[in-house]
């Protein structure tokens, strides 16, 4: 993302902030359909791992969040290090593991490894949070505010899953309402890729 904001400051029609929000919804997009995706094959994750792992299954959607928020943030954050402020970076780390620790205090000794799970989906969140609105800040305002939502959503959608336990059915319809209504929100993101997708199809 950052190469594409260098050629949009040499482009006088390209706009950097649209660069950062097409791409940043392009992602959070790409993690609706990844969740879903996992949801789909959560009963079949256990059976490739020993049987000291079958529990896994519980909070295998709240472990794949964090990597995908953290990706998510990366593209936010651009702001950050267009600006030179590296140090901001490291100050907002140190938020999200004060918030990871004090979430693992609470709920590790009554939630176990679920609870550990739970911390890490929240504090990566924060992270996430802080990042995307810092870069704002100091860089150029860019909309940010269905980014927030999405992840909300995404991240109490993953501790629904997580908690409740519920028959493959009823996993599968929870998570297609959840990935109809993340591509509602970024309608305009999915004809791209579907009319890109479309294109590429017809010269092969």
């Amino acid at each position: 993302i950052y190469k594409l904001i260098k050629e949009a400051k040499l482009s006088k029609e390209a706009d950097p902030v649209k660069e950062v929000e097409r791409v940043s919804q392009f992602i959070a997009l790409a993690i609706s359909f990844i969740l879903f995706a996992v949801c789909i094959c959560m009963p079949l994750i256990p059976k490739f791992l020993p049987n000291t792992y079958n529990e896994i299954g519980h909070i295998i959607l709240l472990c794949v969040l964090q990597p995908l928020l953290y990706t998510l943030s990366e593209s936010t954050a651009i702001g950050i290090l267009v600006k030179r402020k590296t140090i901001i970076s490291i100050f907002v780390s140190i938020i999200g593991l004060l918030a990871n620790m004090i979430l693992l205090w609470l709920l590790v000794k009554s939630h176990g490894a679920i609870g550990a799970a739970i911390s890490l989906a929240i504090s990566f969140w924060i992270y996430f949070i802080l990042r995307t609105e810092v870069s704002s800040r100091i860089w150029k305002g860019f909309k940010r505010y269905k980014l927030y939502l999405h992840s909300l959503l995404s991240v109490v959608f993953s501790l629904l899953i997580s908690l409740m336990s519920l028959n493959y059915l009823y996993l599968i319809l929870t998570a297609l309402l959840f990935l109809i209504f993340s591509i509602l929100m970024f309608l305009d993101v999915f004809r791209n890729v579907f009319r890109n997708i479309s294109s590429y199809m017809r010269v092969l």
